[in-house]
């Protein structure tokens, strides 16, 4: 058999790339066999054949072993270091945190209180007697008081002829009781005399209420302002600001504590030649001037009210007096001074007042009449009440009234002030007029209510009534 050179040339063939058959449609492609393909061939055309390939025993570099086991230590040593960093970051970063939470805490806690009080709307009518505030009466009532303010109006017209004229002086002047508790009647016509002599009298009969003491035992005396009227006519009334005393009671205790003080000066005072308007003419002037005085009043009126007082337009009394007649060149200026008195009610007092005969079971708390003033007030005999000087009248009340219990707001706060929020209820359950709470705690994480009160705000909710 002939011997295969090939076979002591080159090691154990494996396969390689070179074993993979190339397409017979390539061009310049060499076409390789499989050894069972390769004929035998010389060694010398063996040796051409192959002469590219370098089967030259290469040298082996086999690299040295590493020592990894200080690469090792470093590395633990640095992961280590950085852990340590990491956790003094945390803890630093949770530091900040903490602060922060304790100034938002301190700065911005605080409590917002929405309060839903006990709510019930009443339609009622009633009949029902005023009593002026310091008189003493076994009639039951309601009290009020009284605003008085005045103002002068005017026209000019040179329609006018001279006629002789005798006019009084007239004035206001606030009367003082300082003499008792229990409101003084004065009658009228009553003498008033300044501190020059001059006498002057009041028109209609009086009430002076009673003088109050305070806890600390100061007095301070009832007051009433009234119109005076000079005693004679003629300028020499006509004077400036003055105290004046009261004649009559010269001679007893009430001398020195009654006394009043003048409001205004006095004038209008005349006697002699004036120019004067027609009576047919100035009916008209003075019909349009006292049209325009109480527009004017009305408005100065209901900016002039109290907080919590309620004033309704029925119980507005004007009352009118002409003044003497200016002279301008060829024209005359006609006067009138115009004074309007209002009644007015304390809310509170009038609320609870109608509570109590229209509401069962009202119990002990307070209400208050949310719209009280919608409510239509009106007065039978008006023309018949003496406003100024009379103790009482009748009116009737009627309406759809909105009541809602109220509590003392200032209370409460105290009552809350660092209550734990799960004692809220235990302490609303003191207040009957409260029907339900809404609680809102800043920071969202508070579980109690500010120590201060400064810090709870309370709001009363009346649109919604909550179950």
């Amino acid at each position: 058999m002939k011997k295969n050179v090939l076979q002591d040339v080159m090691p154990p063939r494996k396969r390689s790339i070179r074993d993979i058959p190339i397409g017979h449609k390539r061009r310049g492609s060499l076409e390789y066999k499989s050894d069972d393909m390769i004929e035998s061939k010389p060694v010398e055309q063996v040796y051409k054949l192959n002469n590219s390939l370098d089967i030259r025993p290469r040298k082996i570099e086999i690299p040295e072993e590493e020592d990894h086991n200080n690469d090792v230590f470093d590395n633990d040593k640095k992961n280590n270091v950085s852990r340590g960093l990491k956790a003094k970051w945390w803890l630093i970063v949770l530091a900040f945190v903490a602060i922060l939470a304790f100034l938002f805490s301190a700065i911005f806690s605080g409590a917002e209180i929405v309060i839903y009080p006990k709510q019930e709307k009443v339609n009622f009518q009633l009949d029902l007697t005023a009593i002026k505030e310091g008189v003493q009466t076994e009639i039951p009532g309601v009290l009020f008081k009284t605003v008085t303010i005045t103002s002068e109006g005017s026209k000019t017209t040179k329609n006018f002829t001279e006629k002789e004229v005798a006019k009084k002086a007239s004035g206001e002047i606030v009367i003082f009781n300082e003499y008792d508790s229990a409101p003084q009647r004065l009658v009228i016509n009553t003498r008033f005399e300044s501190s020059d002599g001059l006498i002057y009298r009041i028109p209609k009969s009086i009430t002076v209420p009673g003088k109050k003491i305070g806890s600390d035992g100061k007095v301070t005396p009832g007051s009433i302002q009234v119109t005076v009227y000079a005693d004679a006519v003629g300028e020499e009334y006509n004077i400036g600001l003055s105290d004046f005393t009261v004649p009559g009671f010269k001679g007893t205790d009430r001398f020195s504590k009654f006394y009043a003080r003048s409001k205004t000066s006095m004038s209008g005072g005349f006697s002699g030649m004036m120019k004067v308007v027609a009576d047919t003419e100035l009916e008209g002037m003075t019909t349009e001037i006292k049209t325009n005085l109480e527009k004017d009043l009305k408005t100065q009126i209901y900016s002039q009210i109290p907080e919590g007082f309620v004033l309704y337009d029925e119980g507005i009394f004007f009352d009118f007096e002409p003044q003497n007649n200016v002279e301008e060149g060829d024209s005359v200026k006609v006067v009138q001074k115009g004074t309007l008195t209002a009644v007015i009610f304390d809310k509170n007092v009038l609320s609870n007042f109608i509570a109590q005969n229209v509401i069962d079971n009202l119990g002990g708390g307070t209400v208050e009449i949310v719209n009280i003033e919608d409510l239509k007030f009106t007065l039978p005999e008006k023309d018949y009440i003496n406003i100024s000087g009379g103790d009482t009248f009748d009116f009737d009340l009627e309406g759809d009234a909105h009541f809602a219990w109220v509590f003392d707001e200032n209370k409460l706060k105290t009552d809350l002030a660092g209550k734990p929020k799960k004692q809220i209820e235990s302490i609303l359950s003191q207040y009957d007029g409260i029907d339900n709470i809404a609680v809102i705690l800043r920071p969202f994480w508070k579980r109690s209510l500010p120590s201060s009160v400064e810090r709870i705000k309370i709001t009363r909710n009346l649109e919604e009534k909550v179950n």
